[in-house]
């Protein structure tokens, strides 16, 4: 995104959060900061882990992302990257670039989770 600072007073993100690289989550949360106003409401919602829905997990060794093997209706095979987080760990990774997300800004059901917080800069 190529916008200049504050230019957004929200930000929504769905099923996206998932596909972003674990070395890069950092980085995509700040961007995506540095174009909100102070003061903007963020909602980032994504899937949590079912076995067998979506495709087999796979890991590779000294990686810390996980991926899903998905088949096209041709056949083919590729692996997507498919991080999961708990309801820690996003409080953990949010709180580091907000300092005021709460456990009651998380909600993580049994086929989704959602963070919903105000943006203080």
């Amino acid at each position: 995104m190529r916008f200049p600072p504050n230019t957004f007073t929200g930000a929504l993100a769905t099923f996206w959060l998932s596909h972003v690289r674990i070395e890069d989550v950092d980085d995509w949360i700040e961007h995506m900061h540095g174009v909100l106003a102070p003061g903007a409401r963020v909602f980032i919602a994504d899937n949590t882990y079912i076995e067998g829905v979506g495709g087999r997990l796979v890991t590779r060794e000294g990686d810390p992302n996980t991926f899903k093997l998905r088949t096209l209706n041709d056949g083919s095979q590729h692996l997507v990257v498919k991080n999961y987080y708990t309801a820690g760990e996003l409080l953990e990774l949010f709180s580091r670039h907000t300092g005021g997300v709460k456990a009651g800004d998380v909600f993580h059901g049994r086929c989704f989770w959602w963070i919903n917080y105000r943006l203080e800069k």
